[in-house]
């Protein structure tokens, strides 16, 4: 569906930009990954030829459920650098589009892993999912805009998912209302490699969680 609603912006408003916000269904319990990438609504394998997912990786279900992600990114990727799908990248709009990849919370506890799952998703970070150290809170979060943010690039900011919010006000030029998304920060100057990295984005950072606890 997000592949679909970028050919219909590109056919419907071809000179007008868009912001999509795609939600994964994935990674999360109960860790049940898919028979393949575009199953039936019963479960039952997709039409052929589809890209099997459960059992695929040869690992846990969280490393096939990780690489359906993988698969759906790489959909809405290839749609933005080839839209009509007919192999002439001559319309590609990727490289005039910023495309940012984040998580919403830290890893899952090992505590919380199901039979056969043997993992640690966080590491060598201390602590999980909604706690105070970093395990808790620090995800990934890769931006790419061709041609404006350095490539291979590496910044040490420390930054707040709901930041892309002040990034996108900044884009389109607009000013936020005083009562919206009040503790985000415009990230645009650090994508763009335009801000000091000892300038921080954020003075104070604010940790909200039913499970506030740390551990020794």
């Amino acid at each position: 569906k997000a592949a679909a609603f970028i050919g219909d912006h590109l056919a419907n408003h071809p000179d007008k930009p868009f912001m999509m916000y795609y939600c994964s269904p994935q990674v999360h319990l109960p860790h049940t990954p898919p028979v393949d990438f575009e199953p039936n609504a019963d479960g039952t394998p997709g039409s052929p030829p589809n890209v099997p997912v459960a059992g695929s990786t040869g690992g846990s279900n969280i490393a096939d459920m990780i690489y359906e992600l993988d698969l759906q990114v790489g959909r809405i990727l290839n749609k933005l650098d080839d839209p009509n799908g007919d192999g002439d990248f001559s319309d590609s709009i990727l490289t005039n589009t910023l495309v940012m990849f984040t998580s919403d919370n830290g890893g899952l506890g090992t505590d919380r892993s199901l039979p056969g799952e043997d993992y640690d998703s966080t590491g060598i970070l201390k602590g999980w999912k909604a706690q105070m150290e970093e395990g808790g809170h620090r995800v990934p979060f890769v931006a790419m805009w061709p041609g404006k943010i350095e490539t291979n690039s590496v910044s040490d900011q420390l930054i707040c998912g709901h930041d892309w919010v002040g990034a996108m006000y900044a884009l389109t030029t607009n000013s936020m209302a005083a009562d919206q998304a009040m503790d985000c920060a415009n990230i645009l100057p650090i994508l763009l490699g335009e801000q000091d990295e000892n300038i921080p984005v954020h003075e104070f950072m604010i940790h909200q969680s039913q499970n506030s606890q740390t551990y020794p």
